[in-house]
């Protein structure tokens, strides 16, 4: 590792996080963490956050929570180390699992692709180099150079989604094509690719037709219904990203498709309840969209 570093000349720094919640297995996650640094002679920042403390208080759930001061955690070290990317080891697994979960709860636009490679993050970048790597490849690796990481083992509890998927879909899906990560992989990074030039499109065509202010949007349908539907679907999901201010996680394909029955349907008007208490109404050649009892939100300007 040593050689590694000075050959690329890289700085490196492990950071860890124990969100305290398995009690002394993740206590001693956090140790093995420092004595792996320690060994391997590069630096090491960690914390302790009592997460399930946090998420009582603010009224989150647990992962939101996690992930939140986790990533301020990342943030802080980055700030403090200097560092311009932050190196995360999610893997092929991953990737499939995350691509399986969203298809079926029913995400639609760039809700439907994984995670990404690459994002901006703090003053630098999030990378994840390991998305084209199959889990096995990983523990084939630790094998062959007798490294013993630790397991957390609540990622086999049934309990949650993802380890449901991880347990009985994944093994099928492998069984049929051992490379099939990498075929998730390139069709996260297309469909991102795709929808990102779309919205692109959209955003543009709305700023000719949409009337925006604090917690509304209106309509022209007319400029609306001239564009294709693959633009149609994207601007009525841009307003709704506007609307909830990019926190958008309850809002699914089937509410999208909802505004849309409305905007082409033969009747003239009509209304969608949507949620958070948002409402569509159409007046003819108009939709109005509004909040019955606008909850506080930042300020969020759109196109």
């Amino acid at each position: 590792l040593t050689s590694r570093i000075e050959r690329f000349r890289v700085k490196i720094t492990a950071a860890h996080v124990n969100h305290m919640l398995r009690g002394e297995a993740s206590r001693k996650d956090l140790l093995f963490v420092k004595s792996f640094c320690e060994s391997c002679r590069i630096g090491c920042e960690t914390a302790e956050i009592p997460v399930l403390e946090k998420a009582e208080e603010e009224g989150l759930g647990i992962e939101e929570t996690a992930r939140k001061y986790r990533y301020a955690f990342l943030a802080e070290a980055m700030e403090k180390t200097g560092a311009n990317k932050v190196v995360l080891g999610h893997h092929g697994d991953d990737q499939m699992e995350t691509v399986l979960m969203r298809l079926t709860r029913g995400a639609g636009g760039k809700g439907r692709a994984g995670i990404p490679f690459r994002r901006p993050f703090a003053k630098g970048d999030i990378i994840r180099p390991l998305l084209g790597t199959a889990k096995k490849e990983i523990i084939d690796y630790c094998a062959h150079y007798h490294l013993e990481p630790r397991t957390d083992e609540s990622n086999a509890s049934p309990a949650f989604a993802r380890n449901r998927f991880r347990a009985s879909v994944l093994p099928f899906l492998q069984k049929e094509n051992p490379r099939a990560h990498l075929h998730f992989q390139r069709f996260s990074e297309e469909l991102l690719e795709d929808e990102t030039y779309l919205y692109g499109l959209a955003q543009e065509k709305l700023k000719q037709m949409a009337e925006t202010g604090p917690g509304t949007c209106t309509l022209d349908l007319r400029k609306f219904k001239e564009m294709p539907m693959p633009l149609q679907r994207r601007a009525i999901h841009l307003i709704l990203k506007y609307l909830y201010n990019e926190d958008i996680k309850d809002v699914t394909a089937i509410h999208t498709d909802a505004v849309l029955k409305l905007a082409s349907g033969s009747n003239p008007s009509g209304s969608a309840d949507l949620p958070g208490g948002l409402k569509a109404v159409r007046d003819y050649g108009r939709m109005a969209f509004s909040f019955g009892r606008r909850p506080a939100r930042s300020a969020y300007q759109y196109v």
